[in-house]
């Protein structure tokens, strides 16, 4: 379980680093490239061809790099998502994610704190064989004579 959560978590990161950095990107951006000099429009009210012609291909570039950021975000909060079912949390039919019941992981970190101290006690067990085989085998080891040569 613990490395479902690790994983939830990395996910949970990736995605909150994905946002931070696509918004970042979008505020460092947000104006058009080109730097008009004050004349956009002419005296009718009309933007120039070249300028509309420029408009159109900014927006169209900048649609694009919006999209590329939006899609990894995307990816980001999808691979979240999935990280949260796996944990055994879902969706409602809003399809916001509902993360695992508070009462459930608590009773797997008892589930998991019980077994570690069963494995402790364990551990401690035959760390007191190994040293119960040890003074025998010391012991067995000293009352041997050796004879001289």
């Amino acid at each position: 379980m613990s490395q479902k959560i690790h994983e939830a978590e990395l996910a949970l990161q990736a995605c909150v680093t994905a946002m931070r950095s696509a918004l970042q990107c979008a505020v460092e951006d947000a104006l058009p490239r080109s730097v008009l000099d004050g004349e956009t429009e002419e005296e009718d009210g009309n933007i120039p061809d070249t300028l509309q012609q420029r408009r159109e291909e900014e927006l169209r570039v900048e649609s694009k790099r919006i999209r590329v950021l939006s899609d990894s975000v995307l990816k980001s909060f999808d691979d979240l998502r999935r990280s949260v079912i796996v944990l055994g949390g879902g969706m409602d039919g809003e399809g916001r994610i509902v993360d695992v019941p508070i009462p459930l992981l608590d009773r797997e970190i008892e589930m998991l704190s019980i077994e570690c101290n069963k494995h402790g006690a364990e551990m401690l067990k035959l760390y007191s064989e190994a040293e119960a085989i040890e003074a025998r085998l010391v012991g067995e080891m000293n009352a041997i004579e050796i004879p001289p040569m």
